[in-house]
């Protein structure tokens, strides 16, 4: 993944533009990971250990190589090695976490996740509970529409598929702010009918974008 480059005044402007229309305090949140992944480089580390292995026992054998047991334990050590290092190398990749983390795992940790940021965050301080909190993860691919849940909103798992479906390609291309963007102003059209702005409490919320990573 290459550098997210977004300009914060332009997602502040359209958290503003949200706010004007639609009667929640839109929070957007971007998560590198949520799910833990600590397994993954030794997994693979694991996985090429035993194929470095058979593969080694059968060059040896077809050889008849004779060479000492210190030999072969030193040559077995530098295999090791090579291969532990390879698996953290290969482990950075959030495709690789991906294909090693099961996707139900992946959908929990990144709601427990935004669940933990909208308490850290304080997001149910608003004085008509009008909290929404938009979750992004990467690793994961996972999109959480979070509202305060003492209000009326409805249909999160539907509208957090549209969004991933407009995010989906953008960030793919690295064009992280045209999608975050796109991804507010898809909120906007789809909740200011239903949510028309009425509150007169102002802004209790800060118009910015968070970067997480705790």
């Amino acid at each position: 993944m290459g550098k997210i480059k977004i300009d914060a005044a332009k997602i502040e402007s359209a958290i503003a533009d949200f706010e004007q229309a639609v009667d929640f305090e839109l929070v957007p949140v971007i998560a590198k990971s949520s799910t833990p992944t600590l397994h993954v480089p030794f997994v693979i580390s694991a996985l090429l250990m035993v194929f470095v292995f058979f593969g080694f026992e059968a060059y040896y054998l077809s050889q008849w190589h004779d060479w000492e047991a210190s030999t072969i334990i030193h040559v077995l050590a530098t295999l090791f090695a090579i291969t532990l290092v390879i698996g953290f190398i290969l482990a950075r990749f959030n495709v690789v976490r991906r294909l090693l983390t099961p996707a139900k795992y992946r959908h929990q940790f990144a709601q427990l996740e935004a669940e933990q940021v909208f308490l850290k965050k304080r997001l149910f301080e608003t004085k008509a509970h009008q909290g929404l909190l938009l979750f992004i993860s990467l690793m994961e691919h996972r999109i959480v529409i979070l509202p305060d849940m003492r209000s009326d909103f409805a249909d999160s798992k539907k509208i957090s598929e549209e969004i991933l479906k407009i995010l989906q390609d953008d960030f793919k291309a690295g064009s992280y702010e045209k999608g975050l963007l796109e991804a507010i102003e898809h909120l906007k059209k789809t909740l200011s009918s239903k949510y028309p702005k009425t509150s007169t409490h102002g802004n209790q919320l800060p118009n910015k974008l968070i970067w997480w990573d705790e």
